[in-house]
C-alpha cells in the first residue's frame, strides 16, 4: 500500500473511522495481508484502552485475556464470524477460505464500527446481513474508540436478564451479577436500562423518519442505526457501494442528530436540550 495510503488507513483503523482514499476503499487493494492487518488493528481499537495502561504498568498481558468485556468482545466477534461463514459457504456457494476471509474482516469492521468494506455485504443472504445489522448495535468494548452500545452494556443487560429470569424460579435467591470481578450495583443497572432504551427509541423514531422520506425499510432502519451507531454504512440503498448524497435534507438532518447523540453518548446530547440546564 502507497505510504499516504497506509496513513489514512492506519487512522481510520484505530480511530474506526472508516475513511478511505479510494472510491472502492478496501476492496479496491483486494489484499488479504492488508485486511488482516487492519483486522488486528481494528480489534485493539475496540478494546478498553485502560487495560492497555495496565499492560504497561504489571508488564504482562494478563490484564487483556482476563477482562471479560474484552472476552465477551472476541467471542461476539468470533460467533458472527463463523455463522456468517457458512451461510457465505452454503448459500452463495463461496470457496471456504474466501467465505472466511470476507466473514472474519465484515465482522471486525462492522462490530467495531469502522465499516471498511471488502465486499459489497448488501448482495449477501439475509441470515448474514441480519448477523451484521445486530454487529451494528454492539459496538466495541467501554472506553474503546468504538462506538453503538459497547460490549459492556449488552454483557449487564443479559446478566440482569438472567437475574430476573432466576429470581422468579426462586424469589428467595439472593443474587449479585458480575462483570468479570466487579459486582454489578442496581444504580448501574438502571443507568443501562436507560440508555438502552433511549438508544432504541431514538433509532426507531430515526428510522421511521427516514423511511418516511423515501428509504425502503431496510436502507431506513440500517441507515438509523449506521448513523446512532458511528458505523458508516447500513444496509439496501446505503450499502457499502452507495453514499447518503442522495438522501432527502430532512433524512441528512435526522443522520446528522443520530451521529451526535451517538458519537457523544446520548446524554450529553438531551441534556443540552432540557430547559432546565440552562438555568441558573
Amino acid at each position: 500500500m502507497p505510504v499516504f495510503d497506509s496513513i489514512i488507513h492506519a487512522m481510520g483503523s484505530m480511530g474506526t473511522g472508516g475513511l478511505s482514499s479510494r472510491n472502492q476503499g478496501i476492496a479496491a487493494y483486494d489484499n488479504a495481508a492488508i485486511e488482516i492487518i487492519l483486522a488486528v488493528f481494528m480489534i485493539i481499537s475496540s478494546l478498553n484502552f485502560s487495560l492497555y495502561f495496565r499492560v504497561y504498568q504489571r508488564r504482562n498481558l494478563n490484564a487483556l485475556f482476563k477482562d471479560a468485556e474484552a472476552k465477551g468482545f472476541l467471542i461476539i466477534i468470533t460467533t458472527a464470524a463463523v455463522l456468517m461463514t457458512a451461510s457465505l459457504y452454503f448459500t452463495l456457494k463461496l470457496p471456504l477460505g474466501q467465505a472466511l476471509r470476507h466473514a472474519v474482516f465484515q465482522a471486525v469492521s462492522l462490530c467495531s464500527t469502522t465499516c471498511y468494506a471488502t465486499t459489497d455485504y448488501a448482495a449477501w443472504p439475509a441470515f448474514a446481513q441480519a448477523i451484521l445489522f445486530i454487529l451494528m448495535f454492539i459496538g466495541g468494548c467501554t472506553g474503546s474508540a468504538g462506538g453503538a452500545l459497547k460490549v459492556g452494556r449488552i454483557i449487564t443487560l443479559f446478566k440482569y436478564m438472567g437475574k430476573q429470569i432466576l429470581k422468579v424460579a426462586q424469589p428467595r435467591l439472593m443474587i449479585q451479577p458480575k462483570l468479570g470481578d466487579t459486582p454489578i450495583t442496581d444504580m448501574v443497572v438502571h443507568q443501562v436500562l436507560a440508555y438502552f432504551f433511549i438508544y432504541i427509541f431514538l433509532f426507531v423514531v430515526g428510522g421511521l423518519i427516514l423511511v418516511g422520506t423515501g428509504l425502503d425499510l431496510i436502507s431506513g432502519f440500517s441507515a438509523a442505526a449506521a448513523a446512532i451507531g458511528n458505523v458508516g454504512n447500513g444496509l439496501g440503498q446505503v450499502g457499502p457501494l452507495e453514499n447518503y448524497s442522495a438522501l432527502h435534507p430532512l433524512a441528512k438532518w435526522t443522520m446528522t442528530f443520530l451521529m451526535l447523540t451517538g458519537r457523544l453518548e446520548i446524554m450529553t446530547i438531551l441534556v443540552m436540550l432540557y430547559p432546565g440546564f440552562w438555568k441558573k
